[in-house]
């Protein structure tokens, strides 16, 4: 009976922590434990056996489901604030030449715009915005 409380507690235990941090911590192990509250109900006493259960099938859980239930929980994200201007069009509002900071104005705000070295990009042209480290945009020109 005592086994039934264990395997019991760690079910609520592991949905208890999992609902605190919906990062997929512990969600594998409330289904393994619930077999093992099971096994003991219908007269599997062995303590190893139940042990093994449990192993085996919280890395059978994590193994076929953690990727598809991660997928599911981030389909319908949607970048925001500086994120969301990867890969926009960005005018030119002072040059960026030999690797040197410039300007750029993207959404109605101007940046701070950098290129690769052996790039020059000209005030009025257009950059694609590659990436952002700091408060500085990485760009490349649109011609490219």
């Amino acid at each position: 009976m005592e086994r039934i409380i264990i395997w019991a507690a760690i079910l609520v235990i592991s949905v208890v922590v999992e609902c605190c941090t919906t990062a997929l911590v512990s969600i594998w192990f409330a289904p393994s434990a619930a077999v093992c509250v099971l096994l003991e109900l219908f007269g599997v006493k062995n303590i190893y056996i139940q042990l093994a259960v449990f192993i085996l099938l919280t890395a059978l859980l994590i193994s076929l489901l953690r990727n598809k239930i991660r997928a599911s929980f981030n389909r319908g994200s949607i970048k925001t604030n500086v994120d969301s201007l990867i890969g926009k069009t960005a005018i030119v509002e002072e040059n960026i030449t030999d690797g040197l900071v410039g300007r750029v104005k993207v959404g109605g705000m101007s940046w701070a715009a950098y290129a690769d070295e052996s790039v020059t990009v000209t005030t009025g042209e257009k950059v694609k915005i590659l990436e952002i480290s700091g408060v500085k945009l990485l760009c490349e020109p649109v011609s490219k």
